[in-house]
């Protein structure tokens, strides 16, 4: 049923559905126009503000998309079996190279503001690590961790500081991958549902303390020994 839906739709609307779905469940109206009136496009895909509104328009039409009401621009699939459809149908070379494009618009748009919104950007740094390096997820995925675990988070911090490390493997036993054994061991610790990972959780924090130490930068072992102490009961 989805796909005789689409089906029915102009092939331009459905390349920017496409665009959208690999965005996610909601997009927004900005992003869509940074990536295709991008400078790397050749002048046949690009889309003016205009133009890109009459395919969103068809995409209303055929209640394939619906706009929030209490954000100007912002929009979402009416169903999430239609975004999925959408994004099933891509290569994976496709979608690396989508994720990795969208990542850096959204980077555009946010400004001085992206750390606000690092768990998003992190999802689609993930997803487009093999073609941008992992440094940019590092970044924000830590960012990420801290702000999920500052909000009771703590499988979800979990999440974020478990891509950090694996974005970090291989790479040299830093202060920033100190910070990410630490992040992640505390995660674990706060934990109430996962108590098998306690003790992980505290080998993690004493790699970091170690790690620290190895650096010379005894403040920051010192720092990681006082925010791991209220684990001391668990």
């Amino acid at each position: 049923v989805i796909g005789r839906r689409l089906d029915r739709l102009s092939e331009r609307c459905n390349e920017v559905l496409t665009v959208a779905a690999v965005i996610g469940r909601q997009f927004e109206f900005p992003a869509l126009t940074r990536l295709f009136s991008g400078g790397e496009l050749p002048p046949n895909a690009r889309l003016s503000d205009d133009r890109l509104l009459t395919v969103l328009e068809e995409a209303l039409d055929a209640r394939v998309i619906e706009e929030l009401p209490d954000r100007v621009g912002m929009y979402q699939f009416t169903h999430a079996l239609i975004e999925q459809t959408l994004f099933e149908e891509l290569s994976t070379t496709r979608r690396v190279r989508l994720h990795a494009r969208i990542a850096s618009a959204l980077e555009e748009i946010y400004g001085d503001r992206a750390e606000e919104h690092a768990a998003e950007l992190a999802g689609h740094l993930a997803e487009a690590e093999t073609l941008v390096g992992p440094e940019r997820l590092i970044h924000y995925s830590v960012i990420a961790g801290e702000k999920a675990f500052a909000t009771s988070g703590f499988e979800e911090a979990i999440r974020h500081f478990e891509n950090a490390r694996a974005a970090a493997e291989g790479g040299p036993e830093d202060a920033q991958f100190a910070v990410i054994l630490s992040g992640l061991g505390r995660a674990w610790c706060a934990t109430p549902t996962a108590a098998h990972g306690v003790q992980e959780g505290w080998d993690l924090i004493g790699r970091a303390f170690d790690l620290y130490l190895e650096l010379g930068d005894t403040g920051s072992a010192v720092a990681v020994a006082q925010s791991s102490a209220a684990f001391a009961t668990i």
